[in-house]
């Protein structure tokens, strides 16, 4: 597989980031009523690297899964939006995650 660079608005993005967020974005196709075309798939992850370059494929992953699971809300009619939304609930899941503390080990 090669990693050329394409052309995103005004960054250098690599191809291979743009494949991987591509096959993440495949499993999305479980909860669309209908499946994306190929294109789609393309379009969403350029839009994905464009808009929301803190989005990596690990983030994705989870966001998606959490939608498969029911613990993160799926409306069809929103499009990628779904994928920002669960993106975005993910990265404050971890911040909670990261930030907790046990009561027991709270009380000193």
């Amino acid at each position: 597989m090669d990693n050329k660079h394409v052309q995103t608005s005004s960054k250098q993005v690599s191809t291979h980031h743009v494949e991987l967020l591509a096959s993440e974005i495949f499993q999305y196709n479980l909860l669309t009523p209908y499946p994306l075309t190929d294109r789609q798939i393309e379009l969403y992850a350029n839009c994905i690297v464009e808009l929301r370059p803190d989005i990596d494929n690990d983030l994705l992953h989870e966001a998606i899964n959490e939608m498969k699971l029911g613990s993160i809300s799926f409306d069809p009619k929103l499009g990628i939006q779904n994928i920002f939304k669960a993106c975005d609930r993910v990265i404050e899941k971890r911040r909670i995650r990261k930030n907790y503390i046990p009561e027991e080990e709270n009380k000193w």
